[in-house]
């Protein structure tokens, strides 16, 4: 693992502070209490999963490539074990995004999107 330097708060993150609660479709977080609601129920994350959450909501439907997570979420530039962003994003969509529209969608490329579920 290549760990990148920890700084403060990343400009992106404080702008979502300043911001209060952000919402995508059925998800609502709010970053200064780290509240997420996916639809009318309040559900608890680990750190790591509501930052990935975050992550999707501030790319404002951009696609983000898994690099970009490793160094935003885990502090690296690449992992070498087990695939944790797979795993984690797996978890996101079948515990706490099941029966609801929305999931996070990976392409064949390891890009990475916040995207609607087609009925």
């Amino acid at each position: 693992m290549t760990n990148l330097g920890k700084t403060d708060l990343p400009k992106d993150r404080q702008a979502l502070l300043n911001e209060g609660c952000q919402k995508f479709k059925d998800i609502k977080i709010d970053a200064a209490t780290r509240v997420l609601c996916v639809g009318d129920k309040s559900v608890r994350l680990t750190p790591t999963k509501f930052r990935i959450v975050e992550e999707m909501i501030l790319s404002k439907n951009n696609l983000l490539h898994k690099t970009e997570f490793y160094k935003k979420i885990y502090g690296c530039l690449k992992y070498d074990d087990v695939h944790p962003l797979r795993v984690n994003i797996s978890q996101i969509n079948n515990q706490v995004l099941k029966g609801f529209n929305v999931r996070i969608n990976r392409d064949e490329r390891a890009f990475y999107s916040l995207v609607q579920k087609v009925s």
